[in-house]
């Protein structure tokens, strides 16, 4: 089975009980981030799962899980983060919880969030990431967190004027 069909699978099996397993644990990421970066204007939530993020932030969540997308409220699409849904630096940000080690090319992830969004913000667990590999996908800092290397990379100079 494909690792996107056997994520899928397994976020639609746990959609009930997500927010009670993990609820606390992204909740303390989220405060890692706000402590470090102010995350405003229009955010995509990659990879959103129940849309905790999409309360807090207004944002727009995209997420490969219908059974996750159901219990989110906002603005969210089904869709696979290797091919986002959105014209060209549409977002101010992308911000992208837990999502990498979950995908099997995590390089043209990277590659679609620099497409839509300006500033990123992206965790992986590091218990499945080293520091380094985060770092070659162009992330400018890194920070560690309890279980989590928090990637953030601002938005680069000609997606930032194509804004305007």
């Amino acid at each position: 089975m494909k690792l996107v069909q056997k994520t899928m699978k397994y976020y639609d099996a746990i959609s009930s009980s997500y927010n009670r397993l993990y609820g606390v644990e992204q909740g303390k990421k989220w405060g890692f981030v706000k402590e470090r970066v102010r995350v405003c204007g229009r955010v995509l939530d990659l990879g959103c799962g129940t849309g905790f993020l999409l309360r807090e932030l207004n944002a727009v969540g995209l997420d490969l899980s219908k059974a996750m997308l159901l219990r989110a409220s906002g603005k969210r699409f089904c869709g696979d983060a290797h091919s986002l849904p959105f014209k060209d630096n549409v977002f101010d940000w992308v911000v992208s919880l837990s999502l990498l080690q979950d995908v099997p090319d995590p390089e043209r992830v990277v590659r679609e969030a620099r497409r839509v969004g300006g500033n990123l913000v992206f965790s992986v667990l590091k218990k499945n990431w080293s520091k380094e590999r985060l770092a070659r996908l162009g992330f400018e800092k890194i920070w560690e967190e309890k279980k989590d290397w928090i990637g953030f990379t601002r938005a680069r100079p000609s997606s930032q004027s194509s804004k305007r």
